[in-house]
């Protein structure tokens, strides 16, 4: 009998301890799921902005109530393995593993090591039975994100504003862009056509090129105008802070462009060859040109030394535009403008082939100046570098006007140039000049020379020579 009452107390142990480990998960079903996308510094994920944000794995956390930690420092939810994402993937989806109920969602982006990168706050949502889209979680991280695009547009050439887009029919303005390369699906921020511009804030890497592109679109989301086209994109390289881009919608029809422009050009009325352009700097001469009343000039350039250059196909016959030639440095200094600075010529081109024949004048000049060095102190005849029986070995001069200014200068000491019986400078403005010569033998106490070369005077594009004997001063 007591072997039976025994044998009944482990039996209702066991029954016991088999019902204890039953545990029953808040969350646990098969009624609904959950699905989402996300962003990363404000563009759609691919392995390179993954990679740029050092970010490999996407984290959903759940919780039955609204935790009181931050998922940015704390694990005070729940997650699963199931619930992880590559980065790149850009989606989610947990299948239908949940119960029907209220719960609170958050999302974590994390790097390889398992490091916090972004994290959102918690969420409150509401399951129904089926897939439960929760939208687009935007991940921010620390290094990223410090340049934005903030954009101004025009209608059909007018400010935006409440009558000319209800005139056009248009509603809101949308931004796309995505990495320059990339074939994800791009991102995109709308504004309403009448503000009339719009900034995107900090959501763009300073110094990666993004690929953006404007569009104007009515109520019902169709697209009236595209900048720079309904297929293209503007590729731009971001720089810190605010990036400013002018966009002009046009919604009118507007005539094709037929014609083009062939302009030839003369430098002081010469031809504009190599040795003209290089005596003043010029690198390239721009046509500026813009339609009568746009307010809004176009460019394009052509090598100074060609002499002539044709535009494409960019203008409309019949209309009235506005032109300027300017001959730039490589730098883009302009040096010459005609018909002159700030100022413009007509044109009411037909269409074909148009010409245009403009003279650009500029008080620059090339300065060519020979040297002849001293063979002694007393009685010297003149001559090369190696004239002397000590040769010149390096020389240094100051190029100056008369009133001081210099214009060139080479020290002796620090920089000095090999012996030459020729100095040329390109690029000097008109006016006298003098210049100061400094030579001296491969040992300075050998041999030194000095002239002070006076009555320089620089008056034409070319034609501007002097000559000056340098004495020797030592020994």
């Amino acid at each position: 009998m007591r072997k039976l009452r025994n044998m009944l107390l482990v039996l209702s142990l066991s029954v016991v301890a088999a019902t204890a480990c039953v545990v029953t998960v808040w969350w646990e079903g098969s009624e609904s799921s959950v699905s989402f996308t996300w962003t990363v510094n404000g563009v759609t994920p691919d392995a390179s902005s993954c990679s740029a944000a050092g970010a490999t794995t996407v984290r959903m956390w759940i919780s039955q109530s609204r935790p009181s930690c931050s998922l940015a420092t704390g694990s005070c939810g729940t997650w699963d393995m199931a619930w992880e994402w590559p980065c790149s993937a850009g989606s989610g989806t947990t299948g239908l593993e949940f119960k029907a109920r209220t719960m609170y969602v958050g999302w974590t982006l994390l790097d390889g090591a398992g490091r916090v990168l972004s994290a959102t706050t918690w969420g409150e949502y509401p399951l129904d039975p089926g897939d439960n889209p929760l939208g687009r979680v935007e991940f921010v991280t620390a290094t990223a994100a410090d340049a934005a695009a903030v954009t101004t547009w025009t209608i059909d050439g007018a400010a935006a504003s409440t009558a000319a887009c209800t005139a056009a029919g248009a509603a809101t303005v949308h931004l796309s862009w995505r990495e320059s390369g990339s074939t994800a699906a791009p991102t995109a921020m709308s504004w309403p056509c009448e503000s009339p511009s719009g900034t995107t804030n900090n959501v763009f890497n300073s110094g990666t090129a993004y690929d953006l592109r404007w569009e104007l679109k009515t109520a019902a989301d169709v697209t009236l105008s595209a900048a720079p086209g309904p297929d293209t994109w503007q590729e731009h390289t971001m720089v810190t802070g605010n990036n400013a881009f002018t966009v002009p919608f046009v919604t009118a029809v507007v005539p094709t462009p037929d014609a083009t422009l062939t302009s030839t050009w003369t430098i002081n009325s010469a031809a504009a060859d190599a040795a003209a352009c290089e005596a003043a700097t010029g690198a390239n001469v721009f046509l500026v040109y813009q339609a009568v009343g746009s307010d809004t000039p176009a460019e394009v350039s052509w090598a100074c030394s060609g002499g002539t250059g044709t535009t494409e196909t960019v203008f409309i016959s019949d209309t009235a535009y506005e032109l300027r030639w300017e001959l730039r440095t490589d730098t883009g200094t302009v040096l010459s403008a005609a018909p002159g600075a700030d100022t413009w010529t007509a044109l009411t081109p037909v269409a074909g082939a148009n010409t245009a024949t403009v003279d650009l004048p500029v008080t620059l000049g090339r300065l060519d100046l020979t040297l002849a060095w001293a063979d002694k102190v007393v009685d010297p005849a003149y001559g090369s570098c190696t004239l002397p029986p000590q040769d010149v070995a390096v020389i240094g001069y100051v190029l100056e006007t008369t009133t001081g200014t210099v214009v060139a200068e080479v020290d002796i000491d620090t920089e000095p140039l090999d012996c030459t019986t020729a100095l040329a400078w390109a690029g000097v403005p008109y006016g006298d000049y003098h210049v100061l010569i400094d030579g001296r033998a491969a040992s300075p106490a050998t041999a030194v020379w000095a002239a002070d070369c006076v009555g320089i005077a620089v008056d034409d594009l070319l034609d501007n020579a002097a000559t000056c004997d340098v004495p020797m001063t030592t020994p």
